[in-house]
C-alpha cells in the first residue's frame, strides 16, 4: 500500500508531469498508461475530472461576463453600498417616498420610504442600492410576472425552499408582505455579498444576475439607477463621500483612433435584437438594430464622431435628427448610425475627425425609455437601422438575419471606446 501511494504522489508531482511532457515522446508515454490500464489510467482520469470541474465553475460564475470600463467601474466602491452615516434618517425616507412618485407614480412602494430605511441601517446596506435593484428588476415594482402575480418579490430573489414561483426555471421567493420583502433583500445582500467581501455591484452581479443568463447590462443599468438615486436624494450619500455619475465627460480618443459617441450617459436600455412589435420606428414589428445609450432629461448632450468619416444621409425629421457616419480609419471599415438628435451641426459630405463634435442628443424622448441616442453599427452603407424579422421570431433568427444585411452588435465597441 504504501509502494502504491509513493507511486501516485510520483505520477501526481506536476514537475514531473511538465517535465515528462515536454520530452520527445512525453505526450505517449504519458498517454500510455491509459490504454493499459493501472495506476496511470486513475492518475490520468483524476487530472481530466479535475480540469472539468475548475472550468464548469469558471463558466457558472464568469461565462460572457464583459467587464466594464471607464468611469463606471469606479462607482462600485464597497464603501458606497453600505448604509450612509452623518446623514438624517427622516430626510432619507421622505426623499426616497418623493423619488418613487415622481418616477413611478403607480408604485406602490410610495410610502415605504421609511421601510427601506429601516431594512438598509438593520444590515447595513445602502436603502439606494435595494431601491436600484428594485427599479432594474420591476420598474419599482410595477411590471414584470412577479409583480402581477403579487409575490411582493421587487428584486428577482430566488430560493430554493417554499413558497415559490416556477418562471423560466428558476424558483422565485413569494413573500408574505411588501416590508418582509424589503427586509429579506437588505439581510441577503448583507449576507450573501458584503459580508463575504462581494462589495461592488460588478462583483455582485456575477452571482445575482450571471451575465451567462443574458443580464451582460444588468452592473451598469444598477449602478446608472443607484447613482441617480444618490444624486437626487444627497442623505444616501455617507459624510465621507461623493456621488459621482457614470459619464464619458470628454470626447478622448483610443489608441485605435476612435471616441465613445456622448459626453455623458446614465447607461443603456434596449439592446441590440431586442423587439420591436409595432409602434416604433417604422411601425412594423422588427427587432431593434443597434443600442440606445440614455441620458438625463432635458440634458442635450454633445455628440461626437466615433472615428475619422464622412458624414452621409443626414437629415431632420419628427422623431429627431439623423445621420451616419462612414469611417475613413484604414483599420475601420463600418458605418455607424446616429438617430434621435435635438440638433445636427453637420450637413452630407462633410469630413469630420474622430471626437469632433457632430450635434446634440435629446430629439426624441423614446416614450417609456426616456431621453436616448440610438447607436447602429453596420459593414454596408445601406444596411438597416431596423432588422426586418418577426419581432417574436428567435434571437438566433434575428441574428442571421442582421448578419446577412450587414447590421453588426455595436455593444462590444462601445465599451472598448468608453475611457
Amino acid at each position: 500500500m504504501k509502494d502504491f501511494f509513493s507511486e501516485l504522489l510520483d505520477k501526481l508531482n506536476p514537475v514531473k508531469w511538465f517535465s515528462d511532457l515536454s520530452k520527445p515522446g512525453g505526450m505517449s508515454k504519458l498517454v500510455a498508461p491509459l490504454l493499459s490500464g493501472g495506476l496511470g489510467t486513475v492518475v490520468i482520469v483524476l487530472i481530466i475530472i479535475f480540469a472539468i470541474a475548475i472550468f464548469g465553475f469558471f463558466w457558472h460564475n464568469y461565462a460572457g461576463e464583459i467587464p466594464p470600463t471607464g468611469n463606471f467601474a469606479g462607482n462600485t466602491s464597497g464603501g458606497t453600498l453600505v448604509f450612509p452615516t452623518g446623514t438624517s434618517e427622516e430626510e432619507m425616507a421622505t426623499c426616497i417616498d418623493s423619488y418613487i412618485k415622481k418616477k413611478t407614480p403607480s408604485s406602490i412602494l410610495i410610502g415605504h420610504g421609511q421601510d427601506f430605511v429601516a431594512a438598509g441601517k438593520a444590515y447595513n446596506v445602502n436603502p439606494a442600492f435595494l431601491l436600484a435593484i428594485a427599479r432594474k428588476e420591476s420598474a419599482l415594482g410595477t411590471v414584470g410576472t412577479l409583480i402581477t402575480e403579487n409575490t411582493y418579490n421587487f428584486f428577482s430573489l430566488t430560493t430554493t425552499t417554499q413558497p415559490y414561483i416556477v418562471i423560466n426555471n428558476h424558483k422565485f421567493k413569494v413573500f408574505g408582505s411588501l416590508v418582509e420583502a424589503i427586509n429579506e433583500e437588505a439581510a441577503y445582500l448583507r449576507r450573501k455579498y458584503l459580508s463575504a467581501g462581494v462589495d461592488t455591484i460588478v462583483k455582485i452581479a456575477a452571482i445575482y444576475a450571471p451575465p451567462k443568463d443574458g443580464n451582460f447590462r444588468w452592473p451598469e443599468e444598477v449602478t446608472s439607477f443607484f447613482t441617480d438615486f444618490r444624486k437626487t436624494c444627497p442623505s444616501l450619500i455617507g459624510a465621507n463621500e461623493t456621488a459621482t455619475e457614470f459619464t464619458s465627460s470628454s470626447p478622448s480618443i483610443t489608441k485605435d483612433g476612435h471616441a465613445f459617441p456622448l459626453a455623458r450617459t446614465t447607461g443603456y436600455s434596449d439592446g441590440f435584437l431586442d423587439p420591436r412589435c409595432g409602434g416604433t420606428g417604422s411601425g412594423k414589428s422588427h427587432a431593434h438594430g443597434g443600442i440606445d445609450i440614455m441620458h438625463k432629461k432635458d440634458d442635450p448632450v454633445e455628440v461626437y464622431a466615433v472615428v475619422d468619416g464622412i458624414i452621409f444621409r443626414a437629415k431632420t425629421e419628427s422623431r429627431g435628427a439623423r445621420l451616419r457616419l462612414r469611417s475613413t480609419n484604414e483599420n475601420d471599415h463600418y458605418n455607424y448610425f446616429y438617430t434621435h438628435l435635438s440638433k445636427k451641426i453637420v450637413n452630407n459630405g462633410d469630413k469630420v475627425k474622430v471626437g469632433q463634435l457632430i450635434g446634440y442628443s435629446g430629439g426624441y424622448n423614446g416614450g417609456a425609455l426616456g431621453d436616448h441616442l440610438h447607436f447602429g453599427m453596420m459593414r454596408g452603407a445601406n444596411s438597416p437601422a431596423e432588422i426586418p424579422v418577426n419581432c417574436n421570431a428567435s434571437k438566433a433568427e434575428k441574428r442571421r438575419v442582421a448578419n446577412s444585411l450587414g447590421t453588426v452588435d455595436p455593444y462590444t465597441s462601445l465599451k472598448n471606446w468608453q475611457k
